[in-house]
């Protein structure tokens, strides 16, 4: 069987507002007062005559360009679904508050930037393009898949890792949170080291990540502190990621008040544990937080085998029903700390979780918000971020014991193996050889934007940043039908016996009610 070559060429890409009529003129657009124009643009808002309230809210800010004239015409674009304008808006908003609110700038970032709509189109079978070099235990191409595991689930588990059975074998890595000590205050129950989930992840072929969490300040910290930790680790006969006193950007941590003397603390540890325990990858950890580079917690390249993140997403910001969670996106949130070191270390989620209830909110059901959530991280990562290696998910229910003092508009259920939604979510990640439940993985393959040629019957997906819920994906084959997906990433593959010739493949991206949220058509070449 021939195996045709296929160039595709892109011919465009609109949005459902596209070559929309304008509304007529509103009598205040003549006015020259930015102030009269915006207090207009408000009554029109009223009304709900949204794209009125744009026209009138454009020429404000063309007479004052202020970041919260450039946010409200932002906000009155949302309205109008006009994205385009929104997203321009929302940018130049954000450039504002970064010179005077870096809180407000860092919010809108958060919150707004899903308005800015693009597609992008993948190639699920690409090489692995070739990194200089790998950092300790990081694999050439992949993600390891990891779960949290605790010494009492263990222990009721009868020694065993969680859900062997469920996933067909255990997976690549697991998480774990264990105290840093004084060695001589250690008691038979609680030693200086997660003794269980070590053996039982050495049992089953599996590398453990411990978050180390100082029981004691920093400047108690020495060399003796850590060495037995350390002979422990080499003891254990395992890979260990070890990320200790992460989180150092939230500021409840005592560890974060000192960035020098954190510093100093992390290459102390570093350095006793390759001495003694070259089995162990250190691993630097701040929770997500937009574009910061956290530079003053930095201990530098020598001293950091992995950067991670922590990240969550949740339907309501603190619970609160008026700040939904949906258009925060979890790979927007962990880009800026990516693209600050990914060119000198991999990169991780080092705890990951999605909410699929609120106990200040009741007992209503967030699944279906969960499981995208899910898809948009991991496939997200694995598409547009080659160098994010591991994502852990922490399976805990903080509204059932284990709130640690939240506040009910705080308790969430991250749970993923009590909760059928995200579990059978999970499972497909299973099913796609990227996501490495092995560990070590001498996989090679990634996913990579389409290249301008590619072969017959290509396995392909798609990158969506739409600003409203996607009900299902079409792709048509020279204006027929080929394929539909209904969830991220949306795949699709290419005819496997193609004709010679000039095609067109187009997607469209469809929303409630059968409403064109996006399509990109590009022309397709066959020889």
């Amino acid at each position: 069987m021939w195996k045709f070559l296929v160039a595709l060429s892109v011919v465009g890409v609109w949005g459902s507002n596209a070559g929309a009529a304008g509304p007529a003129a509103p009598a205040c657009l003549s006015d020259r007062s930015p102030d009269r124009l915006r207090v207009c643009a408000g009554v029109l808002e009223g009304k709900s005559q949204f794209p009125s309230a744009v026209q009138v809210m454009q020429k404000s800010v063309q007479l004052n360009p202020s970041a919260s004239n450039w946010r409200y015409l932002g906000e009155l674009a949302v309205k109008a679904e006009n994205y385009d304008v929104a997203c321009t808006s929302f940018k130049e908003a954000i450039r504002r508050y970064q010179k005077l609110d870096v809180q407000a700038a860092l919010f809108l970032s958060q919150t707004r930037g899903g308005y800015c709509q693009d597609v992008e189109l993948y190639t699920l079978e690409g090489k692995a393009n070739p990194t200089p070099k790998l950092a300790k235990f990081e694999p050439k191409s992949g993600i390891l898949l990891g779960l949290s595991s605790f010494p009492k689930d263990l222990r009721a588990n009868g020694g065993k890792l969680p859900a062997l059975e469920v996933f067909g074998g255990p997976l690549a890595v697991y998480l774990t949170y264990y105290p840093l000590i004084e060695p001589s205050t250690a008691s038979s129950n609680l030693g200086i080291f997660p003794r269980e989930v070590a053996a039982a992840a050495k049992a089953a072929g599996a590398a453990i990540h411990i978050a180390l969490e100082p029981k004691m300040p920093l400047s108690q910290i020495t060399e003796a502190t850590l060495i037995p930790f350390a002979e422990a680790a080499r003891n254990a006969e395992l890979p260990i990621f070890l990320r200790f006193a992460s989180e150092f950007n939230d500021s409840q941590n005592e560890w974060s008040k000192n960035p020098a003397l954190y510093v100093q603390k992390f290459r102390l540890l570093h350095t006793v544990m390759a001495r003694i325990a070259p089995n162990v990858a250190m691993v630097w950890m701040p929770y997500a937080n937009g574009s910061n580079c956290f530079e003053e917690f930095y201990p530098g390249e020598r001293y950091v085998d992995w950067v991670g993140v922590s990240l969550y997403s949740v339907p309501f910001l603190n619970g609160n029903p008026a700040l939904s969670g949906e258009m925060f996106s979890p790979l927007e949130r962990i880009e800026g700390l990516y693209r600050c070191y990914a060119d000198r270390h991999p990169f991780q989620v080092s705890e990951y979780a999605s909410s699929s209830r609120n106990v200040g909110l009741g007992d209503r059901d967030y699944c279906d918000f969960a499981s995208r959530k899910m898809r948009d991280l991991y496939w997200g990562a694995a598409l547009k971020l080659p160098r994010l290696k591991n994502i852990n998910w922490l399976d805990l229910d903080m509204g059932g014991g284990a709130a640690n003092g939240k506040a009910e508009s705080r308790q969430n259920d991250y749970r993923l193996l009590a909760v059928p939604c995200k579990l059978e979510t999970f499972k497909t990640f299973l099913q796609e050889p990227y996501f490495l439940r092995r560990f070590p993985s001498t996989f090679d393959r990634r996913p990579a934007p389409l290249p301008p040629l590619v072969t017959a019957g290509l396995r392909g997906a798609a990158y969506l940043k739409i600003a409203k819920p996607v009900e299902s994906v079409d792709y048509l084959w020279n204006g027929k039908k080929l394929s539909s997906a209904k969830v991220v990433p949306y795949a699709f593959s290419l005819p496997k016996t193609l004709k010679p010739g000039t095609y067109t493949l187009e997607l469209r991206v469809f929303g409630a009610g059968g409403k064109v949220l996006l399509s990109k058509v590009q022309k397709v070449g066959v020889r």
